[in-house]
């Protein structure tokens, strides 16, 4: 790690900064040092959470069509009443 720093000035709002001292003062360090790991995890994190998000949506795209092509194959008749229920749900629970 550079071991170099700058000195740099950002605002975080009193809550974050709330929980930023209360974690600090548990761990016997300073909110300084606290975000420095917090950032230097971020960073680090970045391209793993990315992999892992790229995954989730190849499996979850692969799953829904394949139930699809299942669904369309075999109940046919049920598609209709899966799809609008579907669309109800997304509507209840994803709506904004």
């Amino acid at each position: 790690m550079n071991t170099k720093s700058h000195q740099r000035a950002y605002r975080i709002g009193a809550e974050h900064h709330e929980q930023l001292q209360t974690i600090a003062r548990a761990e016997g360090r300073s909110v300084s040092d606290v975000l420095r790991i917090a950032v230097a995890q971020f960073l680090s994190n970045r391209s793993a959470l990315k992999a892992g998000d790229l995954r989730h949506h190849r499996i979850s795209e692969y799953s829904q069509i394949a139930i699809d092509a299942i669904i369309t194959q075999q109940y046919p008749d049920l598609r209709p009443r899966i799809l609008a229920e579907t669309d109800r749900r997304m509507e209840k629970y994803h709506a904004e």
